[in-house]
């Protein structure tokens, strides 16, 4: 797939994702919702390196490289999860737009790379020009979101800075193979957290729950995290 195509599909499926996210936890708890959808996720993953017959190195590097797209995903979308209980799904979709920001500004202080042009610049300005105006309205109406804000915020964090080790750590391996490993090292993780925090299955799910955690495992979790380990 073309890096250009891989954009326009890791944001169509991203701005899905929290409303998505929402859904599925409604009868379930959000702690459940993710980890059914994580593993289910990674199930779905390892079947297609299977099938695909793709190589899964095990070398250091391609270790440390499963190991950070692991946390990424483990931590990143708890955060989330436990947040999308409390704010509006447009708001996550919009801190999540700021990934490319948050990415290029890590760039910078890890690596010292620096892509930011006067253009690009420029629409950065506008885009937190923007955001500033929609969170001002929104916190004058729910000040009790702030935390779960700094947590969505903090997740984009992680999740920006765990993929530029990826890419990294990762040079040559296919990024289904790192996402499909790095969902099975995340799913302890996840059950561990249903356990202690929950521990408990749902008597029943409703569908619409039911079918977006399917939608978050194929395409939120499958999809849209190969594509966004694979953009360079």
């Amino acid at each position: 797939m073309s890096v250009p195509l891989s954009y326009i599909t890791v944001i169509l499926i991203w701005t899905t994702t929290p409303l998505a996210i929402k859904w599925s936890s409604e009868g379930t708890g959000f702690v459940f919702a993710v980890t059914s959808r994580m593993l289910l996720g990674a199930v779905l993953a390892m079947l297609l390196v299977v099938l695909m017959r793709l190589d899964i190195p095990w070398h250091k590097s391609a270790i440390k490289t499963y190991l950070f797209s692991g946390l990424g995903i483990a931590v990143s979308m708890l955060f989330v999860y436990w947040a999308a209980q409390y704010i509006p799904s447009g708001w996550i979709s919009l801190i999540f737009g700021l990934s490319p920001i948050i990415t290029g500004l890590l760039m910078f202080a890890v690596h010292g790379e620096n892509e930011f042009t006067k253009d690009k610049l420029f629409g950065l300005f506008l885009g937190l020009a923007g955001l500033a105006v929609i969170f001002t309205t929104g916190l004058a109406l729910s000040a009790k979101a702030l935390m779960e804000l700094i947590a969505v915020l903090l997740s984009t964090v992680i999740y920006s800075l765990t993929a530029i080790k990826v890419k990294q750590h990762g040079d040559g391996i296919s990024a289904l193979t790192v996402t499909a490993i790095g969902l099975m090292f995340a799913v302890p993780v996840y059950s561990a957290s249903w356990y202690f925090i929950d521990g408990e299955l749902p008597e029943t799910i409703a569908s619409r729950a039911g079918m977006s955690i399917i939608y978050l495992a194929l395409f939120g979790s499958v999809i849209g995290f190969a594509l966004f380990f694979y953009i360079p």
